[in-house]
């Protein structure tokens, strides 16, 4: 059989669709739509800090281009997250499962190596 190695962002996405599909099922609805917004988010952004990470390493930009950059990544993820649970009135436990899918995801995929 073939061995299936999945980057972490496919893996993530499919944890994320997991989620969504079974909160979906049992009755859960705003707690699957909050899973499924908090997983694409956090996986955006572990795709933009892959990506300075390599343009840092690769020296492209100043370190303190870099860390502007990173600090206003974090700072527009902050914004988000503040107008999705003030006006979207998004659930925050469903926003914690979403983003600890993805954390978990990443942390599994670094330890197999």
């Amino acid at each position: 059989m073939k061995n299936l190695d999945f980057g972490v962002e496919k893996l993530s996405l499919a944890v994320t669709a997991l989620l969504f599909v079974v909160n979906i099922a049992i009755g859960e609805r705003e707690m699957a739509v909050a899973i499924a917004v908090a997983g694409v988010l956090f996986l955006l952004d572990y795709v933009a800090i892959k990506f300075v990470v390599k343009a840092l390493a690769e020296k492209r930009y100043s370190l303190a281009f870099s860390m502007f950059i990173l600090v206003m990544k974090m700072l527009a993820l902050l914004a988000i997250i503040t107008v999705l649970l003030v006006f979207a009135k998004l659930n925050i436990y469903g926003l914690m499962i979403g983003l600890t899918s993805v954390v978990i995801v990443i942390i599994g995929k670094g330890l197999k190596g």
